[in-house]
């Protein structure tokens, strides 16, 4: 419902003199993903100082070392071995002296990385610190989200709501993955419950809104500053966290007293966050497509 409205308030934005097919095809460029674009990603620490890990590709890889920017191996079978640190370099199977960071590129999405029985998609980083292990996993923002977000709920929420608490926590996740001062993770999957691609911890509903607001998130500017700076976002669940104290908030509970009231998300998000914008974000490196700006007042007033 929230991605129709905006369709519909950027065609009101339009003039009837202005209807060319250069500014369609721009609109509907927006809209319309581009399948060779590369989707952002955030990059999840998900384990930390283990003695090793046990992990699977299940399908084709490559190998790269980090470090070097070079690439070790090239395996056309799935593969399923321990991983753990030597003093000459890492080991999963056979051995890669010299090399203490790994990097597991999958050759396609749907090919997952098991790590102690826990399948991720995406990039999986290992690295020996000290004669242990740590491992980072590199997912696109939506499978974080759609893994992190069901462990928020434990309530049924409206579809307005759980809409607006999408693009919050996506506001919240590429502010992480623009902004963090770690050059090796954004956030560390024990703090927001991340759980990799488990099917048995999908929920359709979360799913659903996601794919109905992807790639929306809220920004301080926008397309005429020519930059988007999507900012902190905490959603309150229930607990009052004083980590968060200085972040920006929005609670379940008054997502929920707007909805009932007849608010779609884009207001419940306008009274929330009147500064903001929306935006849609796409592309390698968090870039974004410079044409769907809108003011969230501007598309709310009309509703």
């Amino acid at each position: 419902m929230i991605l129709r409205f905006l369709v519909a308030c950027l065609v009101c934005c339009i003039s009837a003199t202005s209807l060319e097919a250069g500014i369609w095809d721009k609109l509907k460029s927006v809209f319309v993903s581009d399948e060779n674009a590369e989707a952002p990603t955030i990059r999840v620490l998900i384990m930390h100082d283990a003695p090793y890990a046990d992990i699977e590709v299940k399908g084709t890889y490559n190998l790269y070392d980090p470090y070097k920017n070079k690439r070790i191996a090239t395996r056309f079978a799935a593969k399923g071995n321990r991983m753990h640190a030597l003093s000459q370099g890492l080991k999963w199977g056979e051995e890669f002296p010299g090399v203490y960071q790994i990097a597991i590129f999958p050759d396609d999405r749907d090919i997952s990385v098991s790590i102690n029985g826990t399948d991720y998609r995406g990039k999986v980083y290992v690295y020996d610190i000290g004669g242990t292990i740590s491992i980072v996993n590199e997912v696109e923002i939506e499978d974080y989200l759609a893994s992190m977000m069901p462990n928020k709920f434990n309530r049924a929420i409206t579809e307005e709501g759980l809409a607006a608490a999408v693009i919050a926590e996506r506001t919240h996740a590429f502010h992480l993955s623009m902004y963090s001062e770690n050059p090796y993770w954004h956030v560390r999957a024990v703090d927001v419950g991340y759980q990799g691609c488990d099917s048995e911890n999908s929920d359709q509903r979360i799913t659903e809104a996601l794919a109905s607001t992807r790639y929306m998130v809220m920004s301080k500017t926008g397309v005429y500053e020519g930059i988007v700076t999507p900012f902190p976002v905490h959603l309150v669940t229930g607990k009052n966290d004083l980590h968060y104290r200085n972040l920006a908030k929005i609670s379940i509970d008054d997502i929920e007293v707007m909805s009932h009231q007849g608010d779609n998300a884009a207001k419940i998000l306008a009274k929330s966050f009147p500064d903001a914008s929306i935006e849609i974000m796409t592309g390698p490196h968090n870039k974004k497509d410079h044409v769907a700006q809108v003011k969230v007042t501007d598309y709310t007033s009309t509703r």
